[in-house]
């Protein structure tokens, strides 16, 4: 007896025994990485990440429309993690 598949189906098979196994670990990377962010105010970015004050940081980096933030509660917050990522992508070397 000879079983023939197309691709779909065959595709649709497999996924049908791939995705359950691998949900739980994407779920728990996925957890992970909501929880290690940390959201800080611009005095916290001034003071420990770019060491500068406070006006050098709206000139040379609010000012920036890719620079990331939000708004939480009316107030101007920051994703260390997108911070850190801007930084990365931004970064000019001499």
């Amino acid at each position: 007896m000879e079983l023939t598949l197309d691709e779909d189906q065959l595709a649709e098979l497999i996924a049908k025994k791939v995705i359950p196994a691998i949900m739980p670990k994407l779920e728990t990377i996925a957890k992970e990485y909501q929880r290690d962010d940390d959201i800080v105010t611009q005095k916290y970015l001034y003071d420990n990440i770019f060491h500068c004050t406070a006006s050098e940081f709206s000139g040379k980096y609010l000012s920036d429309e890719s620079f990331p933030r939000m708004r939480k509660k009316g107030q101007l917050k920051f994703s260390k993690r997108a911070v850190n990522r801007w930084i990365d992508e931004n970064q000019v070397t001499y």
